[in-house]
Parts: structure tokens; sequence; C-alpha cells
């Protein structure tokens, strides 16, 4: 379990600051569209608050059971930019690797990544007829910008306490940015983790789950794991899904009611359904993301992802 301090990380981060440990980043400029493949992936938890710490979810093991739909179409390719680009809350996306390492950069596969987790969370809000987007940091050009940094080359890049915690180092604990890590390496066992605060289910702004600081990580997996379905599986954590009260929770971060997009058997409650034939996300709307919830639903009455300021309408 991951039991930091923020003030003790917050210290680091000044302290790397002003020693100038911070690494070299450089941008990449992102877009645009594709075809999802969710393989294994876990949900973990790595910031708490003072006061208390939330369960960390283990992760899974055994392989994931593979997408049966495709990337939804939402009536159009690219993404939606706000503001100023940079305001506000965002997700930021980085390439994190370390050094000495072969680089497995392609910006179009980031680009085809990026667009297609923000087609999977559309795809809920447009069946209310809807919209939300993610509120990627992009430039003045209106296209997502991606941070490359560059890690100790003795960094254990199968380690997420380790990755995350040189990054805090860094200094990236913003509150108003949830981390989108693209690493690159090969993890043995799944290609993705999210944080999650799966205890946390009030439906007020001030969820645990509304706020930044909280990191995504998806692995490169030999070219098989950066895609915009593992992209969203582990945004949509950091957002909040899967509440353990969720009607069809499995207690472990995820649901049963398949075919959807954050189901799978991760060891908890499994009991599976198979009401959609076509993979959702959110398979009847009623587990952790829809935008009109019916009176006195759960989603109307606890946490529900449609409400998440790190989303745009």
């Amino acid at each position: 379990m991951r039991r930091q301090i923020s003030v003790i990380i917050s210290i680091l981060g000044v302290l790397a600051l002003m020693a100038g440990m911070i690494p070299f980043t450089s941008e990449v400029l992102a877009l645009d569209k594709k075809d999802p493949r969710v393989a294994d992936e876990a949900v973990g938890v790595k910031m708490p608050p003072p006061g208390g710490f939330p369960k960390t979810v283990q992760p899974e093991r055994n392989g994931h059971a593979p997408v049966k739909g495709k990337t939804p179409n939402t009536g159009g390719k690219g993404l939606v930019c706000y503001g100023t680009g940079l305001d506000g809350n965002r997700v930021k996306a980085m390439h994190v690797i370390k050094s000495g390492a072969t680089s497995h950069l392609n910006t179009t596969t980031l680009r085809t990544a990026m667009s297609d987790a923000d087609a999977w969370f559309n795809s809920n809000a447009q069946a209310a007829g809807q919209t939300r987007h993610i509120r990627y940091d992009h430039n003045s050009s209106c296209q997502p910008v991606i941070t490359s940094v560059t890690l100790p080359a003795g960094t254990n890049m199968q380690d997420d306490v380790a990755i995350v915690d040189t990054l805090r180092g860094y200094g990236y604990i913003a509150e108003d940015r949830k981390y989108l890590l693209f690493v690159d390496a090969n993890h043995p066992n799944y290609c993705g983790v999210g944080d999650l605060w799966d205890t946390d289910d009030s439906d007020s702004q001030s969820n645990l789950n509304n706020r930044g600081n909280m990191y995504a990580i998806v692995w490169w997996g030999s070219g098989q794991c950066w895609t915009g379905g593992n992209v969203a599986h582990e945004l949509a954590h950091t957002m909040g899904a899967v509440q353990d009260s969720a009607p069809h929770s499995t207690g472990e971060g995820h649901c049963w009611d398949r075919y959807d997009l954050m189901c799978y058997n991760d060891g908890g409650v499994w009991t599976p359904t198979f009401t959609c034939n076509n993979e959702k996300f959110d398979c009847g709307r009623d587990d952790y993301m829809r935008t009109n919830p019916t009176s006195g639903s759960y989603l109307d009455t606890h946490w529900n992802v449609a409400d998440n300021a790190f989303l745009g309408t």
C-alpha cells in the first residue's frame, strides 16, 4: 500500500525544482482517432489525503477477456479543446521512459489512444443526447500536448509505485491535473493501473475522485497496450469508476454487467449478466456514468463520473 504523506512529497518537489533536478521535458503534439483492445489492468491508490487510506486493489494477473466492440462512433474525429488549453482541471498526458531505454514513442499511436479514450466517455453521454469530453492539456493550435520525461536508468519500470514516486519527486503533484502516463516499457502481467477512491461514493463535487494528483498508467506492452480502450479504462478509475457500492460492482474496482469496458473478473464478486450485446461505457448506464440519471436512482444519489470536473461538455 502506498502511504506517502502529501507535505513530504510537496517538499521533495520544491527541493527538486530548486536543485535543478526536474528533467528536461519536450512536447509532442497529438490529435485524433481509431480502435481499442483492452488487455489486463489494475487499479491502485497512491496519494491519500491526511486522515485516511482507501484500500489498494491488487492487479489482475491472469488476463482480461477481450473486448467485443470497437471504439464507439461519436459522430466525428478529433478532440474537443477548452479555454486556453491549460486552464482549470486537465488530464496531462506524459510519455515516460528510463534513461538509456529504446523509445517506442509514436505520435500517431498516442493520438489514436487519446482520441479513442475520449470517444468512449462521449459515447455514454451521447446515449442521452449530451456530450462529455476529456479535458486534455492542449496547445494554441488545439492539439493535445504530451510531455516526455526521462527517469533515472535504475528505475524499475514495472513498478508503478517507483514510477509515480519519482514523478512526484520531480514536482508532478498538481491538484488540477490527473496524470496519464504512457510508460515506455513492458509489464509481465498487465497493461495498466489507475488510482481510484473506491470508498467515496458521495454525490458531491468534493468527492475525492473529483480532484487531481491522481495517476493512470498504461504500459507499452510490446505495442499491444497503448490503445484507447486501455486509456479510457484507467482514466475512468481516476474519475471514480467503479465504486464498491455500485449495483453491479465486483467490490474490486470493476463491474460484472457485461459487455462493459470496466467489467471483468478481477477476483471479486462475479455473477456476470450479458445485458449489452456490444461493448459499452457503463452497460445500462447504472453503475458509474450517466448524464441524465433518473431521480432517486443510484447515479442520482451517488458519485457519477459524468459530473467529474475533468470532463467538459
